[in-house]
């Protein structure tokens, strides 16, 4: 699975995707809008990826305003616009987030936890280490690091060295 975090690409991935804050015009026929303050009125809360959620108090300042595409099912809706789809076009799955899940006053921990479970991502360890979930060594990972943030590091791993 590739994760895109408010970055478009050059060139859009083909594996498994996780779009947060981006949007690819290829999805989307009419085109998008930005919508500002949207309150989420529906989630499907039976739906895997949001079983421990609950998004009554949940603030969030702006969103990429967009219709629901054919291929594509609202797990989560403004009046306005969909917040949250997930779905599968040409052969690729993907759960688009409309949203940027960093704003001050969202807490999508719990929700960014069960798409990584559920489309094999990363998971987090003991220490705040983040590892490969279900075997993933090998699979290129980006990591979006606060630039408020103090001494940050990346250290890398491989299979054969174990560190």
């Amino acid at each position: 699975m590739v994760v895109l975090d408010d970055v478009v690409p050059a060139i859009w991935p083909k594996p498994n995707l996780l779009a947060i804050h981006v949007a690819n015009s290829n999805w989307f026929d009419t085109g998008w809008t930005t919508v500002q303050q949207p309150t989420a009125v529906d989630w499907k809360n039976t739906h895997p990826l949001l079983r421990y959620i609950n998004l009554d108090n949940v603030q969030i300042s702006e969103t990429i305003g967009v219709k629901t595409p054919s291929w594509a099912a609202a797990l989560v809706e403004a009046q306005q616009t969909p917040l949250i789809l997930a779905g599968e076009t040409a052969r690729q799955k993907i759960v688009w987030i409309g949203f940027d899940t960093l704003q001050k006053h969202l807490a999508a921990a719990h929700f960014l936890s069960d798409v990584h479970r559920q489309r094999g991502g990363l998971a987090e360890s003991g220490g705040g280490q983040i590892e490969p979930a279900h075997g993933a060594w090998g699979r290129a990972v980006s990591v979006r690091l606060d630039a408020a943030g103090g001494d940050r590091g990346v250290t890398l791993r491989t299979e054969r060295s174990g560190r």
